[in-house]
């Protein structure tokens, strides 16, 4: 099974028949779809522009990205607006629900965030969290943060993390040994160089791949190596670049690693996370 881990409801991904061709044309099963902050657009963002510098300096550039969203997404007050998006990922999802599945994005700085959660949960039935420190600016440490993640582990549920700065990760690194019954799954190999240096043996931290312009082929080989196959999930990140699922899925495929290794890192991993049957 082939799992695209980590999509936007936006450019190639805005409407469901564009998304299904995609999935098609790349062999996938499913995708794992959260909300936009670019709501309505149909193109997807050219990256280019950062892809020598993240192979020239792979585990640093990162921040210096992350720190353009923070001020771009503060400007224009997409903070507001996850609530849309998450109503827009539900409206695909319920569209083609053997292809697509909700990542409910989350704001831990909402008045009232596990009543939200739980109407949430009803209304869209979703199947995980995500949460973006560069949009939401949420505190690791916050007592929303505690919440939300007691919540995700009574539900199961797997919760995927943007972290911002190192000092983000090294909270984060502290926060996941104290809740080791929930999955993370750290977007972009975020904070990688930590990870390594401090849970190297965490068996519920997964690192997300995406995607090929802001993450090297030089990093991803190097979370193989320390953490394995098993802790490695593929995602595009559409809509931001051109042909991610295309692009990340040939590079796992040129990876020197089994056929069955592969497959595990292109959806096989997630298909155990999310508990879907074959």
């Amino acid at each position: 099974m082939r799992i695209d881990g980590h999509a936007h409801a936006s450019g190639d991904f805005l409407n469901g028949e564009n998304i299904i061709r995609i999935l098609d044309e790349n062999e996938v099963d499913y995708v794992i779809l959260a909300g936009s902050a670019q709501l309505e657009s149909k193109k997807n963002e050219d990256l280019s522009l950062f892809s020598n510098l993240s192979q020239r300096y792979p585990f640093n550039f990162i921040y210096i990205i992350n720190t353009i969203i923070r001020i771009v997404n503060t400007l224009n007050h997409t903070s507001k607006r996850l609530d849309l998006g998450n109503q827009h990922v539900y409206d695909l999802v319920r569209q083609y629900p053997n292809r697509m599945i909700q990542f409910y994005w989350v704001n831990p700085k909402d008045n009232n965030v596990i009543e939200k959660l739980n109407d949430a949960y009803i209304k869209y039935h979703y199947k995980g969290l995500k949460l973006h420190q560069c949009i939401t600016n949420f505190d690791i440490k916050s007592e929303s943060m505690r919440e939300i993640v007691k919540w995700a582990e009574e539900k199961d549920m797997p919760v995927f993390v943007h972290l911002c700065s190192k000092k983000d990760v090294i909270a984060m690194v502290d926060f996941i040994k104290n809740h080791e019954n929930v999955n993370f799954i750290i977007a972009h190999l975020i904070g990688l160089e930590l990870f390594i240096d401090c849970l190297p043996k965490q068996p519920n931290v997964f690192f997300d791949i995406s995607c090929y312009q802001i993450v090297s082929e030089a990093k991803i080989k190097l979370a193989i190596e320390r953490f394995g196959h098993e802790r490695i999930v593929m995602g595009s990140d559409t809509p931001y670049g051109e042909e991610n699922l295309k692009e990340i899925i040939s590079l796992v495929n040129k990876l020197n690693l089994t056929d069955s290794d592969k497959e595990m890192i292109l959806g096989g991993n997630l298909q155990k996370i999310l508990k879907i049957d074959s």
